[in-house]
This record gives C-alpha cells, sequence and structure tokens, in this order.
C-alpha cells in the first residue's frame, strides 16, 4: 500500500476496507486500532465485496473526517473534509 497525502493505493491481498483503516492510520501517525471503526461509515464487508475482482465503479462516504472515495481500478482517494480540517476523529477521543 502506498501513501500519498491524498490518494491510497492497493498493493497486494489488501482490501479497500483494510487499506483505509490502514492509510489513515498512518497519515495520522496512530495505530489502526485508535482509528474510528469504518463499520460506523460503511459496511466494510460489502466494500470489500464490491470491488472483487476488478468490477468498475466508486462509492464515496466519509470516514473520521475525511472524504473517501474508492474506486474500481485499485486507487482510494483521501481528502480531509473542510468541517473537520486539523481535526482527528479517532475511537479514543470522545468528548464528553
Amino acid at each position: 500500500m502506498d501513501i500519498d497525502s491524498e490518494e491510497v493505493t492497493i498493493d497486494g491481498p489488501s482490501s479497500p476496507s483494510q487499506a483505509i483503516v490502514m492509510g489513515l492510520a498512518e497519515r495520522n501517525d496512530v495505530s489502526p486500532l485508535e482509528m474510528q471503526p469504518l463499520y460506523e461509515a460503511v459496511n466494510p464487508e460489502a466494500l470489500d465485496t464490491l470491488f472483487q475482482n476488478g468490477r468498475s465503479g466508486r462509492v464515496t462516504f466519509e470516514y473520521a473526517g475525511y472524504e473517501v472515495a474508492v474506486h474500481g481500478n485499485g486507487h482510494i482517494d483521501i481528502h480531509e473534509t473542510e468541517h473537520s480540517a486539523g481535526e482527528g476523529e479517532l475511537a479514543g477521543a470522545d468528548e464528553e
């Protein structure tokens, strides 16, 4: 998996759901276990199934303060949402 500031490319056996969590954890310099659970934004199993076998298409959703676009060609675009620039949404960062 390569991560450039705006794009993640899936290499090897990694699934889109794993690539998203791992890429954003790396980008935010946190453990993947500290990230908001992906299932709170999208069904990870459905996402992975949708893009099996090189299917074409694109799915876009918000996750942990980012807009994520998964493309059938294996590219994942990640952009901070405007309302969260500078704010990370991590599972351990609950507000009381």
